[in-house]
């Protein structure tokens, strides 16, 4: 049989529907009030049917979108870029500190792994994206069907990284709708660890 690979792009920032445990092995120092976000990928994305191969689970950098929620809506707080290494597992610090972020307030932090839309695509006007604004930012890959091949014998310009992204939340279990998070508990000494779990925003689908 005739197979093709076909791929969906799902750019919508959708939260996760799956609840994953990334409690073990984790090796996260914290100090001098920083806010820790610790990022893994699931061994098979919930949003492909296709079994995960090296290429689609490298990483080459993280967009942290944070937005702070009050008087009912979100508003825009922080953006930054982190470069991080290529494994599927990680532990970046924010610039941010615990003290930056206002007392029993709450935030969401979208996390967007491998973007290739430019960095000052997430401000307008010198201002960080509304929220709603920042929910309708897309990008637009080609050849996006073609990542893996081997790029030095075939095409130079084949991606050999995803789209991915999640939402941060705290704790060892992932919630199966990741909302708002509180970073400033001045009754809460405990270390600022939050975690995330990024998939992949191209799902690859095997027919036969």
């Amino acid at each position: 049989n005739l197979k093709h690979y076909i791929l969906i792009l799902m750019m919508g920032l959708l939260a996760a529907v799956s609840c994953t445990d990334i409690s073990e092995n984790l090796d996260i120092s914290v100090h001098d009030e920083a806010v820790v976000l610790h990022f893994s990928t699931p061994d098979v994305s919930v949003k492909g049917t296709v079994a995960d191969n090296a290429c689609e689970s490298n990483m080459s950098h993280l967009d942290i979108v944070i937005f702070e929620y009050k008087d009912s809506r979100y508003e825009p707080f922080h953006h930054e870029r982190v470069s991080v290494s290529s494994t599927p597992r990680g532990t970046v610090s924010l610039h941010r500190t615990k003290n930056d972020f206002a007392e029993n307030t709450q935030y969401k932090f979208f996390v967007i792994a491998n973007s290739t839309v430019d960095e000052n695509a997430y401000y307008k006007d010198g201002q960080l994206l509304s929220y709603e604004e920042f929910l309708h930012l897309d990008q637009t890959d080609k050849l996006i069907h073609l990542s893996g091949v081997d790029h030095h014998i075939m095409n130079p310009h084949y991606p050999q990284i995803f789209l991915m992204d999640g939402v941060a939340y705290k704790g060892n279990k992932e919630p199966s709708i990741p909302g708002n998070v509180v970073i400033n508990d001045p009754d809460n000494n405990d270390d600022v660890v939050l975690n995330v779990v990024l998939r992949r925003a191209a799902a690859k689908i095997l027919i036969s």
